[in-house]
């Protein structure tokens, strides 16, 4: 089963730095994931709610596109690629909406 994560938001930069005069591209994702409980010889947690996370993700025009018509905050799973530069890093390279808090929103009532 692929891990579910709240996507709460994103960034993504493009420029030429400042003081450098380097090219940069930097994607970055806001989500939550579940809190694990955990229990062992020496103690144990209990765990309820959601962590904040941060994710970075390989940009693409497709990718770029998706998250634009994503209504945020969603559920999502998402899909992984190693990290070129740290291969003991993932980066997000796409994502599956299972549900967005918009998906049903109440009709408002007539009075």
């Amino acid at each position: 089963m692929a891990v579910r994560h709240i996507l709460t938001g994103g960034t993504y930069s493009k420029g030429v730095g400042k003081s450098s005069g380097k090219q940069y591209e930097i994607g970055r994702l806001f989500a939550g994931k579940a809190l694990k409980p955990w229990e062992n010889e020496k103690g144990s947690q209990i765990a309820f709610g959601i962590e904040t996370v941060e994710l970075q993700f390989v940009p693409s025009p497709q990718l770029l596109a998706k998250f634009e018509t994503t209504m945020c905050p969603a559920l999502v799973e998402f899909q992984y690629e190693p990290d070129p530069e740290d291969p003991r890093r993932n980066l997000v390279c796409d994502f599956k909406v299972i549900r967005s808090l918009f998906d049903n929103p109440e009709q408002e009532k007539t009075k």
